[in-house]
Order: C-alpha cells, then structure tokens, then sequence
C-alpha cells in the first residue's frame, strides 16, 4: 500500500509539473498568436500603403509623360544642360520656401545659382534667387555661431 501511495504521489507530481509546463506553453502560444495577429495587420497596413505608393508613382509617371510631350512637341525643348536642371531644382526650393539643411548646401545653393548666368534662365529671377540663397546661408551661419556660443540652446 506505501508503495502505491508513494506512485502516486510520484505520478501526481509528474502531473501537476506537467500541467504547469502545459500552462506555459499555453501562454507562450496564445502570446506569439498576439504577436502572429499584430505581425499580420502591419503587414497588411504595409502592402496597402505600398500600392497607394505605386499608384502614385504611376501618375506620376504619367504627368512625366504629358509634361515631357507639352515641352518636345508644343514649345520645342529637347533638353537641357545639367547646370540649368540644377539651378532650376535650386530656384524651387527657395520659391517653396525650402532652407538648406546646413552651410554646406547653402554654399551648394549659391554656388549653383551662379554658375548658372549663361543659362536660359529668366536673369532677374536667377539673380533674386542668388540674393536670397545668399541671405539663407548667412541664416544659416548665424544658426550656426549662435549654438556655439551657447546661445539658442
């Protein structure tokens, strides 16, 4: 009789040890469903956000297209030089309120503004777009002296 209490009580043991890896593994099951669940809705989010991103693109593209024809066929522009394309960009973004992130591409700015004068670009516009490049860079050297000295911090 001692023998078969003591095997039991071995095998309630083993039960109640087994039970409580069960349950942990119950835990970790229904955690990495969780995980599984959220895992899947960001992947979801991901690829619905990526085909609005190529929807985009593909119009786009198409605008590319349209511009690229009203420039070739209605006003006869083939191309043009890398200085130019460069100002151009330079011009929108000091139209558009953009600022050079540092010293360095504001000098890039002024720089490229004034190499391009022998461009098909309207003179008076360029030159307020020299003039402005050249007050965003003082800006940004002020900026820059500033939280130097401490100041602005």
């Amino acid at each position: 009789m001692k023998k078969l209490g003591n095997t039991f009580n071995s095998l309630e043991s083993k039960a109640i040890k087994q039970t409580r890896i069960n349950d942990k593994l119950k835990e970790k099951f229904e955690k990495t469903e969780r995980d599984y669940k959220q895992v899947k809705s960001r992947r979801d989010e991901l690829i619905q956000e990526n085909e609005e991103l190529e929807r985009k693109i593909d119009l786009l593209e198409d605008k590319k297209v349209v511009y690229a024809d009203i420039l070739k066929n209605d006003y006869g522009l083939t191309g043009i030089t890398q200085e130019e394309f460069n100002a151009r960009l330079v011009l929108n973004r000091i139209e558009n309120d953009y600022k050079p992130r540092n010293r360095q591409q504001g000098e890039i700015w002024v720089d490229t503004l004034k190499n391009a004068r022998e461009t098909k670009i309207e003179p008076s516009r360029l030159e307020r777009g020299i003039d402005k490049a050249k007050e965003l860079l003082e800006k940004v050297i002020e900026i820059a002296r500033n939280m130097s000295r401490g100041i602005g911090r």
